[in-house]
């Protein structure tokens, strides 16, 4: 073999060797980045999936705090009509004069004689406006008497200002945790995005591997097909190599097994 045809062979076996290399070495980082985006996506998922738990829990959280305000509304809203009546029932507002009973012997004793009696206009006229008077004293003394006594109205309105402060309570209590979950939420969104950032800077990292790689093979493909052409004249290389060269330079393409397998054949030790 002259030497320029020797060299020849030893710079494509230089050129196929260090793409080779080249190429060994870009598909490990490929396939760590691989390796990278698969941990990003099982992270992303469970933050993900973590996240709409969160964001369900507060949603009803929210809901019961909505209907809890409108509960507190309502009893404070009562509590005040009844600390007011309360008011009115300790100072004893009520008018003063003879009881319920009497007075409904009053109005009878009247009742009575208009009756029985043999009245002039103006007379029964005057019992009338009596009786009228008397009823009035005595709806009075019912209304006031119908909301028990001082002691027993105070009783019912401390347990419903026992109820209203539970409700205070668990309203601060729901919105405390609505809090904590609107900033777990804020921190997992953050998390996310961070995620979904690296997850694109990666899938443009590995569309860059895949354009280096296809370049490689390519390069590497030219190489091997020149060197299938002239490798049959270095005498170093044995018969299943040329065997091998000789059944694949009637190969337009090369495929990737055929170039691993030229890959062996031609950095075998001689």
């Amino acid at each position: 073999m002259e030497e320029a045809e020797k060299q020849n062979i030893d710079e494509l076996k230089k050129k196929i060797e260090q793409n080779s290399v080249e190429l060994k070495k870009i598909n490990e980082e490929k396939e760590n980045k691989y390796k990278e985006k698969n941990k990003l996506d099982k992270l992303l998922f469970s933050f993900i999936k973590k996240a709409n738990e969160i964001r369900d829990k507060k949603k009803r959280t929210d809901t019961d705090i909505y209907q809890l305000k409108i509960s507190r509304k309502g009893l404070n809203s009562e509590l005040k009509n009844l600390f007011s009546k309360f008011k009115v029932i300790k100072q004893d507002r009520r008018p003063k004069g003879p009881g319920a009973e009497q007075l409904k012997k009053q109005i009878a004793t009247i009742q009575f004689s208009i009756e029985t009696e043999a009245l002039s206009f103006e007379r029964e006229k005057s019992y009338m406006e009596k009786i009228n008077q008397l009823k009035s004293q005595l709806s009075e003394i019912e209304k006031t008497s119908a909301d028990g006594n001082p002691k027993e109205f105070k009783r019912g309105l401390f347990d419903k200002k026992k109820i209203a402060d539970e409700t205070h309570e668990k309203i601060i209590t729901l919105a405390t945790e609505s809090s904590k979950d609107f900033e777990n939420l804020t921190d997992l969104s953050k998390k996310i995005s961070d995620i979904k950032k690296k997850k694109s800077e990666l899938q443009n990292s590995l569309k860059d591997y895949k354009e280096k790689i296809d370049s490689l093979n390519q390069t590497l493909e030219n190489c091997l097909q020149e060197w299938a052409k002239v490798a049959p004249m270095d005498a170093s290389i044995k018969k299943p190599e040329v065997d091998v060269i000789s059944r694949l330079k009637d190969k337009r393409t090369l495929t990737k097994d055929d170039i691993l397998e030229l890959q062996r054949k031609t950095f075998r030790k001689r």
